[in-house]
Parts: structure tokens; C-alpha cells; sequence
């Protein structure tokens, strides 16, 4: 199989990658929410749909910040509304604290 035929599988198989990461702090948190949007030149093409944006570091050391939307609209919204996940509208919108 090439990698190529790989990437296809690939891009084509999976439709929402959710990252965590182990902070500094020793914590894992949720970092990105994104989704595959197709292959390009045969990259496999992403874009981030939410992300964790550090604020500071409390006294104790703690990471501390906000998940917020990115401003890009899921292209599986409709999707997610044939199978019973109705999102309000503005869950997307640019800055918005995700919760």
C-alpha cells in the first residue's frame, strides 16, 4: 500500500481529533478539537474547531485558561443534528469560552 493510498484511508476514516497534552503543571488537558477536511497535495488538511488558550499560572504553579471556538463552523454540524447533538449556533462563534 502507499502512503498516499494511507493518507486517503486515512483522511477519509477519521473526522474529529481531539489532542491532549500533559501541561507543565502535570495536568492533561484538552488542547484542540479539530477535523479532517479532506487531502490536499497529499497532506492530509486540518482545521481547528476549538483550543485551550493558557491565561497565566496561579500561585500554586496550575495552568490555568479558557477552551475557546476558533470561529470555523463544523462542516459535520448537520451531521452531528441527524444524530440527536442539536449545538446552539453561536457554540462556534470566534472566542466564545467553549464549556
Amino acid at each position: 500500500m502507499t502512503w498516499l493510498k494511507v493518507r486517503m484511508s486515512i483522511a477519509s476514516a477519521i473526522n474529529v481529533i481531539v489532542q491532549l497534552a500533559r501541561l507543565p503543571d502535570g495536568k492533561r488537558r484538552v488542547v484542540s478539537v479539530s477535523e479532517i477536511t479532506g487531502l490536499a497535495n497529499d497532506v492530509i488538511q486540518l482545521q481547528d474547531l476549538f483550543r485551550f488558550e493558557q491565561q497565566g499560572v496561579d500561585a500554586e504553579g496550575a495552568i490555568y485558561g479558557l477552551f475557546c471556538a476558533t470561529g470555523v463552523t463544523s462542516r459535520y454540524n448537520d451531521h452531528f443534528r441527524v444524530h440527536g447533538l442539536d449545538l446552539p449556533a453561536d457554540v462556534f462563534t470566534f472566542s466564545q469560552e467553549a464549556r
